[in-house]
């Protein structure tokens, strides 16, 4: 897809930090977001790759998944807060990668808990769930995955002010519309704190649509 079909850049760089359990496909989500096989899909290590896209340059951090039996301190801890560094700088958005092949219940969320806690950096307002490997939701739409999930999902949703991304393939579409939510939350963040407030608010009506009918 061209440039001039994709969102309008507002900023200079994006700095992208992709975090998720083992096998969640984060690695899958960068190669995609900087159109090259940049991450090995067995990620033991945190590592850095730049690129662009849609006319803006990127700064792509993969970290190592956990798992929700591997409590901190652990390797993979220390592999977090060194991708964190990676950044050189605090991350403009955080993707959290969460694959609709498993389920995401308490001992889940507790997991991802412990280790971003570690990070000692704002989360929530930066964050964005990603919902990958959706193709095995065939024709299912989000909402109900959402509700079968149960309370645990929908509480993460909620403090990630329910901005998520379904991603089934690899199109153009789908980057483009990532890229959009992505700018989005950029920009929120760079505005005055009571400015922010609002368009925070905003943003968690027109994201939540998706997510709120049956719930």
């Amino acid at each position: 897809m061209a440039a001039s079909h994709g969102p309008r850049p507002h900023q200079s760089r994006l700095v992208l930090l992709l975090l998720g359990e083992k096998r969640s496909g984060k690695s899958s989500v960068g190669n995609s977001i900087l159109g090259r096989p940049a991450f090995h899909k067995k990620t033991s290590r945190s590592s850095r790759e730049d690129g662009g896209a849609f006319g803006i340059q990127v700064t792509v951090v993969d970290t190592p998944g956990w798992t929700p039996h591997s409590l901190p301190p652990d390797r993979v801890s220390e592999e977090l807060c060194r991708g964190l560094r990676l950044c050189h700088q605090e991350p403009h958005v955080i993707l959290l990668a969460l694959p609709c092949t498993s389920t995401f219940g308490p001992p889940q969320w507790r997991a991802m808990e412990a280790q971003l806690r570690l990070l000692q950096t704002p989360i929530w307002q930066k964050a964005v769930v990603l919902f990958t490997r959706g193709g095995v939701l065939g024709g299912l739409p989000i909402e109900e995955h959402v509700r079968r999930q149960g309370p645990t999902l929908r509480w993460l949703l909620e403090r990630c002010g329910n901005r998520h991304q379904l991603l089934s393939d690899c199109s153009e579409a789908q980057r483009a519309r990532l890229f959009e939510k992505i700018q989005k939350v950029v920009e929120v963040n760079q505005r005055p704190v009571e400015v922010r407030d609002r368009m925070y608010t905003q943003l968690r009506r027109e994201w939540s649509r998706t997510v709120r009918g049956p719930l």
